[in-house]
């Protein structure tokens, strides 16, 4: 099960990385640098709580077999609108 959190953790982490990455390219690198970097730590922030809230939601219905909850909390991940994908993976 530590596994599957690990797991969580590190897509939502990554896809939340790589988004807020590609989004501070475009900005200009004068005067706007502070709030990128500032930015940037929120964003990552942000993708920790979300997959430390999916990988405990997930775990909890792991353990209860209940495949639709787990489908709905995915879901929800997925819907916010800065997630770009959600990737599940089970060591079972």
């Amino acid at each position: 099960m530590l596994g599957l959190i690990f797991a969580v953790v590190l897509v939502v982490a990554s896809t939340l990385l790589w988004h807020s990455q590609r989004t501070m390219t475009g900005m200009q690198r004068t005067g706007s640098d502070m709030t990128a970097q500032a930015l940037r730590r929120q964003m990552q922030q942000r993708g920790m709580t979300l997959a430390r809230l999916v990988a405990k939601h997930l775990e909890t219905t792991g353990l209860l077999n209940d495949g639709g909850r787990t489908l709905q909390v995915v879901t929800l991940a997925r819907e916010q609108p800065d997630v770009l994908y959600v990737a599940v993976y089970d060591t079972q």
